[in-house]
């Protein structure tokens, strides 16, 4: 064997191959595997008609010669089978097809490609063998050259006629030949050793070391393989541009990796694709590469580089715009707080596509996006607790459809926050005796935003709280948190107390975790004060807090002369924090805190 760039047919010229039994069966489906074998070959027949240079490169084969003895020697496949295999039952389909007059495969050479990729009749020879399991099957269904000798029903042999019928049923008769022509004459790189040791660890360092492909990384590779296959001429300057665009890509996702709560590549990606191509099905911009595929197959021959171009201007745009959303959180409290929620995988295509289409100078149609989506956040994921990717298709599909009618979407947006009977459910978790237990943090939240309430009213000194406060806190001792007034070891929490006039239960049950009974503090200051009676907090709570929600517990009190934190206190509070959340995230008052119209 030598070793470097071949033809399939010149490699297959001069030596027959196996594939060892210690390697995995034929694996692979029509989708996605035999759907992209076929295409690419399509697509290097469309290629050659007018650039007969442009050559097809099928993949790298590493071989091992073995030396069984008596002076043979037979070539294992260690990497590579499945298009080796798929490759060989291709053109074996083809010469079964031409033999029963289906097709032609003029000027193609029947006898020769027989003899190279079947069965070499001078020497008696199969060109080629499958695990021993598979071999009775792929020897008479798939090659013609044996009765079958054995029926087995394993679910590799059946992959491997039912890929001969894939290509039956998808071929067309008059393609066969330009197909099969295309395929014998692919570059492929063969690299040979003749020890398994040396087969092994080369196997080992080719597949198993490093990160595997990203989705980014594979669509990259996909649309620099267009621009060359679809350029008459100046391949290399189209293709030095695309490399300059997908720079600043990977630049810039550096640089959100340093963002706390920024997407990944591929997940801005997957966004991207959801908010600019003409999906039908859905989450099928969830695999970026395959749907880029199917729309670039779908593109008229001439307008292909231009779409693959703009295509990619677009995604230096769009991770351009998640970096720069990040870097202004600071001028866009709708967003931040909408991010502080970490529920964005339904809201990114929308923020995509409506920052492009928003041309006001403080982008006040984005941010009531924002707020809307915050409103709708807020109420169905977090206190509702709906799943997270309830009305994820619909958003979606509102952002591929978006081509900049703010007044139609946002009442859209308002319409979706009352869906899914939300009012009632949110009123139900505002109110739940365990919402300090069953929010998942986002109790937290709401008691920042009624921080920053109280600290909005004229007259008050203390400044607002940011999204750092929140996310990254200058130490860990800044790091906010929940505090409960009367604490679990509370003798209070021992006692059996009523809520709205009902049978008395324990303290526990009924008070302790309710909203009106948690405020917010910083985990130093909240560790200090530990379990404490209210009227021992009361005077770091009233007079040394940084925080107005803690100064004002004692207007809550029966007897601020007096003061004591019990039930009737707890409910007061409670029910003021329910009145402050319905209004705050009241989808038919949204506009009132934040983005005006």
């Amino acid at each position: 064997m030598q070793n470097g760039i071949s033809s399939l047919e010149n490699l297959f010229a001069v030596s027959a191959f196996r594939i060892p039994q210690y390697q995995r069966a034929y694996s692979w489906d029509p989708e996605p595997q035999l759907e992209a074998f076929l295409e690419d070959l399509r697509q290097q027949v469309r290629t050659q008609k007018t650039a007969l240079a442009k050559q097809y490169f099928l993949g790298t084969f590493l071989l091992h010669e073995q030396d069984v003895g008596d002076g043979k020697v037979v070539v294992n496949v260690v990497d590579g089978q499945q298009r080796m295999t798929t490759s060989v039952l291709f053109i074996a389909t083809a010469l079964a097809l031409e033999a029963k007059g289906s097709i032609s495969l003029a000027p193609e050479k029947s006898a020769l490609l027989r003899r190279h990729f079947v069965f070499d009749d001078a020497d008696e020879r199969q060109k080629f063998h499958t695990i021993a399991e598979d071999e009775p099957i792929f020897r008479s269904a798939i090659l013609g050259i044996a009765a079958a000798a054995d029926e087995s029903a394993s679910a590799s042999s059946k992959r491997l006629r039912d890929a001969a019928q894939f290509f039956i049923e998808h071929v067309a008769h008059d393609e066969w030949a330009p197909l099969v022509a295309a395929l014998k004459t692919a570059r492929v790189m063969v690299y040979s050793v003749d020890t398994a040791e040396a087969a092994t660890q080369i196997f080992e360092l080719q597949n198993d070391r490093g990160k595997p492909l990203t989705s980014l990384e594979a669509l990259k590779s996909f649309l620099m393989h267009c621009i060359y296959l679809h350029s008459p001429r100046n391949a290399d300057d189209r293709l030095g541009a695309m490399q300059t665009q997908f720079a600043k890509i990977f630049r810039t996702v550096e640089a959100l990796a340093d963002q706390p709560g920024a997407p990944d590549e591929d997940r801005v990606l997957a966004y991207h694709c959801a908010a600019y191509l003409r999906w039908t099905e859905k989450d099928e911009y969830s695999s970026p590469k395959q749907l880029v595929k199917r729309t670039v197959k779908g593109t008229a021959e001439p307008e292909i580089i231009g779409w693959v171009e703009a295509f990619v201007a677009g995604l230096v745009d769009t991770y351009g715009t998640v970096k720069q959303l990040f870097e202004r959180q600071d001028k866009l409290p709708e967003l931040a707080e909408l991010l502080l929620l970490r529920r964005m995988a339904s809201f990114w295509p929308l923020l995509l596509k409506t920052w492009g289409h928003d041309q006001t100078t403080d982008k006040r149609q984005f941010r009531k996006v924002c707020r809307l989506l915050e409103v709708f956040a807020f109420r169905a994921y977090a206190v509702a607790n709906l799943r997270a990717d309830t009305s994820q298709s619909g958003l979606h599909a509102r952002a591929r459809d978006f081509a900049g009618d703010f007044p139609t979407l946002l009442q859209q947006l308002t319409g979706l926050c009352d869906e899914y009977r939300l009012e009632e459910k949110f009123a139900a978790g505002l109110d739940n005796p365990a919402f300090y237990q069953s929010e998942g943090g986002d109790g937290l939240y709401l008691l920042f935003r009624y921080e920053n309430h109280l600290r909005s009213q004229k007259g008050k000194v203390q400044p607002l709280l940011t999204w750092r406060d929140y996310v990254e806190p200058r130490n860990y001792a800044a790091k906010l948190s929940v505090e409960h007034v009367a604490a679990q070891g509370h003798p209070i929490a021992e006692t059996d107390v009523a809520w709205d006039d009902k049978e008395a239960k324990p303290f526990a049950d009924v008070a302790l975790h309710r909203l009106g009974n948690l405020v917010i503090d910083s985990v130093s200051p909240n560790a200090s004060k530990g379990k404490k009676d209210f009227t021992d907090k009361l005077k770091s709570l009233s007079e040394e807090s940084i925080y107005l929600s803690q100064g004002e517990l004692i207007r809550f009190v029966k007897d601020p002369a007096n003061p004591s934190w019990d039930v009737e206190a707890i409910r007061a509070r409670h029910a003021h924090l329910l009145a402050f959340a319905q209004k705050t995230w009241n989808p038919q008052h949204w506009h009132d805190d934040g983005a005006k119209p």
